[in-house]
């Protein structure tokens, strides 16, 4: 099977059921990659460092359903899009949720994505753990938009950050520019997203998938949230089954006795983070 159709057919679509209008089928291939494949970090936390090989990322996210983070995530839509027709770029970004610290004082380590239609930018992110776009968003900066939470994009530097707002106040997603990257840049950065002993990931369990349109799940080391219709409900995980029950109901990721009790007795001890 040709990898557009491998990819279609994990997202549950078709050829021929993609809408002709280029904006109307970015939107339906972003929101419905949210909901069919999870944004997480279980591996890094089990010791298996990500490797951006597209062979085994085409393998691990679209045949064994493990879903992956964004160098895999973003990645990977990317380079469907690109197969679409889509005039595909890369860059890479600097979180910023829950730091509260600037963009000086963090590494790139997020990576999204934004395509050309008819000379206007759309930004693309597939893969990030909090509040974030379930659609393709223009890159504008005069007003906020709105999708299941209200964004808005704000000049800073040489690039944008991505602002979320929470009871009227705007919180910083990440920072970003539109700098061109290419795989061997995602390699660096994926390495020390994975393996530096700083880096959150390596400490934190963090995953969200989309349950509907405008609803998501989140996993905050042992807290799992749910989000629908405006409406939060938590839930504090207190034992390794209870972890593994919870990724495979709401993240459609099958762990093994021993990869769960690895995994929960890695994030038990950790706090839930400060994420917006």
């Amino acid at each position: 099977m040709d990898f557009i159709n491998l990819y279609l057919q994990r997202l549950g679509l078709t050829r021929d059921s993609l809408p002709a209008d280029p904006v109307a089928r970015l939107n339906l291939l972003h929101n419905t990659h949210q909901q069919c494949i999870a944004f997480n970090n279980i591996e890094v936390l089990l010791g298996r460092p990500p490797e951006l090989d597209p062979d085994k990322v085409v393998d691990k996210v679209l045949r064994r359903a493990r879903g992956g983070y964004c160098y895999e995530l973003n990645g990977l839509f990317g380079c469907l899009l690109r197969e679409l027709g889509y005039d595909t770029h890369f860059h890479l970004g600097k979180m910023l949720a829950g730091s509260g610290v600037g963009p000086e004082e963090r590494p790139r380590t997020h990576h999204v994505i934004s395509v050309l239609i008819e000379r206007q930018r759309w930004m693309i992110d597939v893969s990030f753990g909090a509040r974030g776009l379930v659609e393709a968003a223009v890159l504008q900066t005069e007003q906020p938009f709105t999708q299941m939470d209200t964004l808005r994009y704000q000049p800073y530097g040489d690039g944008y950050l991505l602002q979320s707002q929470i009871k009227g106040e705007w919180q910083t997603l990440y920072w970003f520019d539109l700098v061109e990257v290419y795989p061997a840049d995602c390699v660096m950065s994926n390495y020390y997203s994975s393996t530096h002993p700083t880096s959150p990931f390596l400490h934190n369990l963090m995953a969200l998938r989309l349950t509907g349109p405008r609803a998501r799940v989140t996993f905050n080391n042992l807290r799992v949230a749910q989000v629908s219709n405006g409406v939060r409900e938590e839930t504090l995980l207190t034992s390794s089954q209870q972890l593994r029950d919870a990724i495979e109901k709401h993240l459609h990721i099958v762990l093994d006795h021993t990869e769960a009790e690895s995994l929960y007795l890695r994030i038990s001890e950790q706090p839930a983070l400060q994420l917006v």
